[in-house]
């Protein structure tokens, strides 16, 4: 907690500095996308709150998914590359009937547990930016930053008590796309990479 509010406190100094400076307004761009897969029901799944409780599911788990959705605001050089900032926030959630390992003779199902991810992604950026165009203007890049889990388990079962399972900290993307300008400010985003935030985003970009 203490490293995610440190994160915002260097966000909004950034920020604040951007927007009192007309000469840097002017190199500013702000991207909003959403991203795909939401992968994290696999994460959920995988967790010692569910493999050491879940023995078997009445059915197959429904879950209901949002993101990654996410906002990039870059300052670009006078060159070829950009820093910015890359948020981003998914989640997921279900509810289902399951045997727990302590019942697993039983073909009964009568507990419901009730999960919950959440992750939010924090990173710096730093992409460059290539070609001459101002319709056309791929780029590749690298992110790296904080990211923080939470898991959120509750069972009708009697007993069950949540356990807090550790999380990596560390959110990190490579990535590779194109802003295609359909007018002189505002363009399609279209981005592939690997790590925090989906394999693929598609999005908005609005440049100043």
């Amino acid at each position: 907690m203490k490293k995610m509010k440190k994160i915002y406190t260097i966000m909004s100094l950034f920020l604040m500095t951007i927007l009192f400076s007309n000469n840097i307004l002017s190199q500013i761009s702000g991207s909003l996308y959403y991203g795909a897969p939401n992968i994290l029901p696999a994460g959920a799944i995988l967790t010692d709150d569910y493999v050491g409780e879940v023995y078997s599911t009445q059915s197959d788990i429904d879950w209901s998914n949002l993101g990654p959705l996410g906002l990039h605001v870059a300052y670009r050089t006078e060159g070829a590359v950009s820093f910015g900032l890359d948020l981003n926030y998914s989640t997921t959630s279900a509810t289902f009937n399951y045997n727990a390992w302590s019942d697993a003779s039983f073909d009964t199902y009568d507990n419901v547990m009730d999960a919950k991810r959440n992750i939010i992604r924090a990173m710096v950026r730093i992409d460059g930016n290539w070609g001459s165009s101002d319709v056309f203007v791929p780029f590749t890049g690298i992110g790296v930053g904080f990211r923080s889990a939470s898991n959120t388990f509750t069972s009708t079962r009697d007993g069950f008590e949540q356990t807090e399972d550790t999380t990596n900290p560390l959110a990190f993307r490579v990535h590779a796309g194109a802003n295609i300008f359909f007018i002189d400010n505002l363009g399609l985003l279209v981005e592939a990479g690997f790590g925090g935030g989906g394999l693929v985003r598609f999005g908005l970009t609005y440049k100043m």
